[in-house]
This record gives C-alpha cells, sequence and structure tokens, in this order.
C-alpha cells in the first residue's frame, strides 16, 4: 500500500421508484475524500450514463448566433485588437502589451487582482473544442509567461500568478472569443494558499512531495493514469472538484519561471488532447488554472499543475456567476460591499419596506 491513502465509504438506498414502474431499485453512493485535502466527492450510480439530465446537448445555433451578433464589436478580434485594447503602463511593459504569434496579452478592464491580463487566443472568434491547437495554446502560454517574468524581474512582491480560462458563457466567460487570464499578485488565492499548507503537512508527515508521489502511484496502479507529454502527467483525480477533470502535473517545476519550452509544449499538447476529447463525448464549455507556488523560491510545496474541468454545455437562458475565481482559485466576488448591502436593507427595513 502506497502512502497516500485512497479512502471511499458507501451507503445504498432503497426505494419504489416511477422510473421502473415503482418496482423496488437499489441505489449506491459512494463518497470519496480527496487523499491531500480531505475534500469529498460523490458518486452515484443511479446517475450513470444519464449526465443529460445535468448536460443537456449543446445548442450549436446558440453558440453561432451568439457569435455572429458579438464579432463586429468584438476587440479581442484581430481587426480590432492591437487599436482598441488597452494598454500597460511603459515602466511595467515596454509597448504596453505581449504579442506571440497570434495572442496578444493586455489589462483586463475590470482587473480583480494586481495584477490581471487578459490573452486573446489566436483570430476566430468562436471555436469548437475541437479546434484549440497546441501551437495556439502554446503561444497563449508563452505570451503570460513573458509578461510574468517581466513583472516579476521589476516587483518580485508580484509571486503569486495562476493561468486561467473560461470558455463560453455557461463557464462563466462575457467574452465569446476565446482567451486566457493571468491573475494574480502578492497573495495567494485560498485555494493556492490552502494546497501548500496541506503539501507542508503531508511532505512533514510522508517525507515525501506529494504530487511527486500521486504521479508515481498512479502509474503504478494504472488506474486513473492517462498519459504524459513531455514532462506533464495527465491523471484523472480519485475525488474531483468539477465534473471530467484531469490534471496534468510537472513534477520537478517549482512555479511558472520554472517553465521551458518542453513545459509549454506538453502542456498544450496535453491540453489541446483533452478539449478534442470534451468535444467528441459532447460537451463545449470548460474552465482550467494553472497553478503556481510562489515565484522565485527554493522550497516550494508543490510543482506547477493544470486542472481542466467541463461546465453546462450551451443552451438558451443559462450563464453561470461561477468561474475560474470561484470554482479553481476558491475566492469569491462581491459586486456589492457587505456595508453598503447592510445599509440599503436597513434603511428599507426602518422603513417598513
Amino acid at each position: 500500500m502506497g502512502a497516500i491513502r485512497f479512502e471511499s465509504v458507501s451507503e445504498k438506498v432503497r426505494f419504489h421508484s416511477p422510473l421502473q414502474q415503482m418496482e423496488l431499485v437499489e441505489v449506491e453512493i459512494e463518497r470519496r475524500r480527496d487523499p491531500l485535502s480531505g475534500r469529498c466527492a460523490i458518486y452515484s450510480n443511479a446517475l450513470k450514463d444519464k449526465g443529460e439530465m445535468f448536460f443537456g446537448p449543446t445548442d450549436h445555433d446558440l453558440i453561432a448566433r451568439v457569435a455572429g451578433q458579438s464579432r463586429e464589436n468584438c476587440f479581442f478580434c484581430p481587426e480590432h485588437v492591437e487599436t482598441t485594447t488597452p494598454r500597460y503602463e511603459e515602466s511595467w511593459l515596454p509597448g504596453g502589451l505581449v504579442k506571440t504569434g497570434d495572442c496578444f496579452l493586455f489589462p483586463n478592464l475590470f482587473p480583480l487582482s494586481a495584477l490581471h491580463a487578459v490573452i486573446a487566443l489566436g483570430k476566430k472568434h468562436v471555436r469548437s473544442l475541437d479546434d484549440f491547437p497546441a501551437r495556439l495554446l502554446q503561444d497563449g502560454f508563452s505570451a503570460a509567461l513573458q509578461f510574468a517574468r517581466s513583472v516579476h524581474q521589476s516587483d518580485a512582491s508580484m509571486s503569486y500568478l495562476t493561468v486561467n480560462a473560461n470558455y463560453l458563457f455557461p463557464a462563466g466567460a462575457s467574452m465569446v472569443h476565446p482567451h486566457l487570464q493571468l491573475f494574480g499578485g502578492k497573495y495567494p488565492s485560498s485555494r493556492v494558499e490552502q494546497l501548500a499548507s496541506d503539501c507542508r503537512r503531508f511532505r512533514r508527515e510522508q517525507g515525501r512531495d506529494y504530487f511527486g508521489l500521486l504521479v508515481e502511484e498512479e502509474q503504478e496502479s494504472g488506474e486513473r493514469y492517462v498519459a504524459s507529454s513531455g514532462p506533464v502527467h495527465w491523471l484523472a483525480p480519485f475525488a474531483p472538484i468539477g465534473t471530467n477533470e484531469i490534471l496534468g502535473i510537472l513534477p520537478g517545476r517549482p512555479d511558472l519561471l520554472a517553465l521551458d519550452g518542453d513545459s509549454l509544449g506538453g502542456l498544450s499538447a496535453g491540453l489541446s488532447k483533452i478539449l478534442a476529447y470534451y468535444h467528441r463525448t459532447g460537451f463545449s464549455t470548460f474552465n482550467f488554472t494553472i497553478y503556481s507556488a510562489a515565484l522565485g523560491r527554493d522550497d516550494n510545496p508543490f510543482p506547477v499543475f493544470i486542472r481542466v474541468i467541463c461546465r453546462q454545455n450551451v443552451q438558451a437562458n443559462y450563464r453561470t456567476d461561477d468561474y475560474f475565481i470561484q470554482k479553481l482559485l476558491g475566492e469569491e466576488l462581491m459586486l456589492t460591499l457587505p456595508e453598503d448591502l447592510a445599509g440599503g436593507l436597513r434603511n428599507f427595513w426602518n422603513a417598513g419596506g
């Protein structure tokens, strides 16, 4: 038995089901505990092969209509991206933006962290998930890392950065055009902070680094290990935090600044295959985050890794208010300050509303 404990418990529920002509049915429920964090994920065999109950078919006509309506004014598209996008200060970034291949990096108009850049991903305004070629993804990642290195060199306190994506509105995207987001600053996100704490605890207790050991044990068992692409090991986590979650782990790469051409090539090739597989199995949206511990440190508790998940398929009248910040970084947005909310409600309350 390995040092990583894959724990689960099962329960059974019996009832007469109208879906089976009121015959007595038995449902088995499995609760899996994440070996690192202790968080639980739940599986029910009643939902096996019934994904359509939660993920209806993608409305491709709706995607085409939304793309057509938004195309003319999309400032991520090639005829606008160099003339209408915001720019960073020259002291931060000479020229104000980064261009790598067909990808452009520039400031987010609505920043949610000290460093919040957007990377417009190629010229096409909309893509199916089997149309994210590795070369395009690598150009986007390269733009993000070029900016990360530049910023960290000029201000080493900007040490907590992640690379993220929301694709289409069920995944929280406000723009149809594919794009990435480089997000962070002086402070780690809640999930990065918890990851660091959990990994340090595991190292103290087991004398090994969690993610390196996870790759070894999953490779040996073969149950959830998928493949490698360059230095990246791809596997399905034992207790996922999202639908169809896949991890890509880069042992020995302590932070984003340690990524080289082989790392980006492996990430891009693997991610392209994963998105194409999502497409083949009927999904149309996704989120991902590339996690990194603090930049430029020698004792980081976990290596760079990517977490990729599906979100709801595109259908009419559906948009989520959770995207990578909530779903993958563990943070929440405040659209109204609690003090303003309390003041407004207090006035309404006291007025007899």
